[in-house]
């Protein structure tokens, strides 16, 4: 887990918003696209994957200055914010 301030935000029932200094390191090792090429302000679409290589959720993460915003299927938040915690 990235040190703190860190966390996951609901963000309208679409997103999640994930903040703390480690947070593209953090989520570049549980999806499949590199948030580190997305310039600040753009979005890059992804994969989140469990250990096993199942799906776990998929949608764009939006690189912001202060913090990384990933959408994603309302109906998949659910499960895609219990794989995030669970890291």
């Amino acid at each position: 887990m990235p040190q703190p301030p860190v966390g996951l935000e609901d963000w309208s029932g679409r997103a999640l918003r994930v903040v703390g200094p480690d947070r593209e390191k953090w989520l570049q090792g549980m999806q499949s696209s590199d948030v580190a090429r997305a310039p600040h302000g753009g979005a890059i679409a992804g994969a989140f994957l469990s250990g096993k290589g199942r799906l776990s959720g998929a949608g764009a993460a939006l690189r912001r200055h202060d913090e990384v915003v990933v959408t994603t299927e309302p109906d998949r938040l659910d499960a895609l914010r219990a794989h995030l915690t669970s890291f």
